[in-house]
């Protein structure tokens, strides 16, 4: 099953975030508020993830780990999914 990890302060273990990309191949997403608008970020492998983690805006964040279950295993399937015309974002775990 897919993981979600949201943390006010921005801050999450890297050892967690590790196990959740190994545990949880198939794709990630992170989604921060930088004081004025959301920031989403998403992609397939580790490497692409440690990247944008370490650019990240500063501010509470949601972290997401998935495995693919329906759908292809591509960026189009990676959490968070902006929700239109609500002017929020979402993820889910199944």
């Amino acid at each position: 099953m897919c993981l979600i990890i949201y943390s006010p302060d921005g801050h999450i273990p890297a050892h967690h975030l590790r196990r959740a990309l190994v545990a949880n191949p198939d794709g990630w997403g992170v989604m921060v508020h930088d004081g004025d608008k959301v920031v989403v970020e998403k992609g397939l492998t580790p490497d692409e993830f440690w990247a944008k983690w370490e650019q990240r805006p500063a501010g509470p964040v949601v972290f997401h780990s998935r495995i693919g279950t329906h759908g292809h295993n591509d960026v189009h399937t990676c959490h968070p999914f902006k929700v239109p015309n609500h002017g929020m974002h979402m993820a889910h775990t199944g």
